[in-house]
């Protein structure tokens, strides 16, 4: 059933958008990007500036002959791969890639993935010698049962997805006879529940062996899974639909978005690597729209913080899949990495790449144009940190749906910080995009496929005696959420008040504004789908 609203509400009272004039700010830089393309085996790290970001990256490309933990100097914090020379690496710059935690013989969990018949003391066994060897890496964890580690990241990766799969199991010879009995609901419910408890169980033993390690994570378990076609969903809440939720974040009765095995983890690490079978010019796949969904939708059911794991490779997608992957992914998409997850919300990356031995004659130039990325991002690092609000006008879902060149925007102080791209241009081609934020506008100019990341200064607005739907675009947002609140911040982040909860009646959102008096305050609408945060001065 849908509804819809007249509002009209007076301020008598005068609400200033804070803004100065509307112009552009110039990046005090002179360094120029020249990629060694001709180079081979090589990342030209020492052609950039050295810089900082206020994100955990972890960089877990080639260290070729790399003495110098040279990443860390150019954007990232952590390092995944390691040399001779990184057994004093500190703690903090640490991030361990633990494979294979189900490779066990022929355990059903790791042969079948099935969670029934596994010895889990055996398992343990296995798991506190592999806590061992990553203690030996380092010259502080000889003799400890533990290393010693910022972000210990689990890659298990031995369940199975869907209901279809799961009661397919139930005809296997070698699962136990009081299973193969059950119907099929309560099938799916122990299956699920049972394989949670082993998923548990790792960092379980880690935690009761010592506190050395200061985060845990487990890659690509995150509530929705990789989505490779957005649009096969809906854009619905995401919070009630459970069966979209994985079960591994559900309690047991598979009711609630909330598991153990959830609160075990420090973060959660969706997965976006580029789909090799999708770059089809006719097919008008947008990439970067299909890479901020998987931050963006798990962000919607539970707002966590998200490390999204990257590679600057196209990735195999289908199993059965003709399709050549493992090529390099274009230079423009490897920059637009480095970029874009942190405006869909992302707190980190973790660039990943395939841990055999790398090939001699392999052009690394990618790494430079990902590092390019960051690098652009940190002359403007300043709006990701302390106050600030991400600006998401048109969600990655419907940009998927309808592909065309993608902004989104970041809002600190008088400021915004405009990301955006057009992937289905040619690459020298010019287009134009329209944005808008409240009653600012720009239009922008997009040379090729480049990302375009630029600052600018929002002019003020004089709100006399206006509707505050009007000035805060309420009316479409109120139109599209339900249960939606009205929260007033003080301009360094302090909740002022109590949360008032806006239903068909909105005639008391006046009275409540104007009680705080006159002073400069953040104001928050937050509904069940988005939200709006917006700096205003009451007068």
């Amino acid at each position: 059933m849908q509804f819809s609203f007249k509002v009209y509400i007076i301020l008598y009272f005068s609400i200033v958008f804070l803004g100065t004039k509307n112009k552009a700010i110039a990046q005090n830089s002179n360094f120029v990007f020249r990629p060694t393309s001709a180079i081979k085996d090589s990342i030209n790290w020492h052609q950039f500036p050295e810089f900082s970001l206020p994100f955990k990256v972890v960089y877990g490309g080639p260290r070729l002959k790399d003495k110098l933990r040279l990443p860390l100097k150019y954007g990232f914090s952590h390092l995944s791969t390691f040399t001779d020379s990184d057994y004093n690496l500190p703690v903090q710059n640490r991030a361990l890639l633990w494979y294979g935690v189900s490779r066990h013989n022929d355990a059903p969990w790791f042969s079948l993935k099935s969670p029934w018949g596994n010895d889990i003391e055996s398992y343990k066994t296995i798991w506190t010698n592999t806590f061992k060897e990553f203690a030996q890496m380092f010259q502080d964890g000889n003799g400890a049962a533990l290393p010693k580690t910022d972000i210990l990241m689990l890659d298990v990766e031995s369940e199975l997805e869907t209901d279809e799969a799961i009661l397919a199991l139930k005809k296997n010879i070698l699962i136990p006879q009081k299973y193969q009995t059950m119907n099929n609901a309560d099938f799916l419910k122990s299956y699920k529940n049972d394989m949670q408890f082993l998923y548990r169980q790792p960092i379980a033993l880690a935690n009761s062996l010592g506190n050395s390690i200061n985060l845990f994570s487990s890659y690509a378990d995150v509530p929705i899974r990789n989505v490779e076609f957005p649009t096969l969903f809906i854009n619905e809440n995401w919070q009630n639909n459970f069966n979209k939720i994985h079960y591994n974040f559900l309690d047991n009765n598979l009711l609630k978005a909330e598991s153990v095995f959830d609160q075990q983890l420090s973060f959660k690490a969706p997965t976006s690597y580029f789909c090799a079978e999708y770059q089809i010019p006719e097919l008008k796949y947008s990439n970067i729209a299909y890479s901020m969904f998987q931050v963006e939708v798990n962000l919607s059911v539970k707002k966590d913080d998200l490390m999204v794991f990257e590679w600057l490779k196209f990735n195999k997608c289908q199993p059965n899949s003709l399709i050549k992957s493992h090529e390099y992914i274009p230079n423009y998409l490897a920059e637009a990495q480095a970029i874009f997850p942190f405006f869909s919300g992302a707190k980190g990356i973790w660039l990943w790449d395939d841990p055999t031995p790398f090939s001699p004659s392999q052009n690394l130039s990618s790494y430079e144009y990902f590092v390019n990325g960051l690098y652009k991002l940190s002359e403007h690092k300043d709006f990701f940190t302390g106050n600030y609000s991400l600006i998401k006008n048109i969600s990655a879902y419907e940009y998927f749906k309808n592909p065309q060149a993608i902004w989104r925007g970041v809002v600190k102080n008088n400021q915004i910080l405009i990301a955006a791209i057009n992937e289905f241009t040619e690459d020298n081609q010019t287009s134009t995009l329209n944005i808008s934020h409240g009653d600012w506008s720009k239009t922008i100019t997009l040379k090729g496929k480049n990302v375009f990341l630029e600052k600018f200064d929002m002019p003020p607005i004089l709100a006399n005696e206006k509707e505050i739907l009007k000035d805060l675009d309420l009316k479409d947002f109120l139109s599209k959420n339900k249960k939606t609140t009205c929260t007033i911040f003080s301009t360094m982040g302090k909740k002022m008040g109590k949360n008032l909860f806006i239903n068909s009646n909105f005639t008391t959102v006046n009275n409540y504004l104007q009680s705080f008096g006159k002073g400069q305050y953040i104001v928050l609408f937050e509904g069940n789908k988005s939200f709006i945060k917006q700096k205003i001065a009451i007068n």
